[in-house]
């Protein structure tokens, strides 16, 4: 299995990312609390590496009373050579 994309809901400080590329070598780049270290436990959560804590969950979820909390999803994509 390789992780080629990754997009983010209510986890965090990331409301809504959507298509982040990951490739061989990926890095992340961006100013103080844009996020870098966010994406990084969501990949943990992702993998089953860290606990799901309360304070992960966005306060962008806790102002939408029908949004989601986090949950960990991964989508399965053929190889094409």
């Amino acid at each position: 299995m390789r992780l080629v994309e990754l997009s983010v809901t209510n986890f965090r400080s990331l409301g809504d990312v959507q298509g982040i590329p990951i490739h061989k070598q990926t890095i992340l780049t961006g100013h103080n609390d844009c996020g870098r270290t966010a994406t990084l436990d969501a990949i943990a959560f992702l993998l089953g590496e860290r606990p799901l804590a309360d304070s992960d969950i966005s306060q962008f979820a806790e102002s939408e009373p029908r949004a989601l909390p986090c949950r960990r999803t991964m989508t399965p994509r053929s190889r094409s050579r």
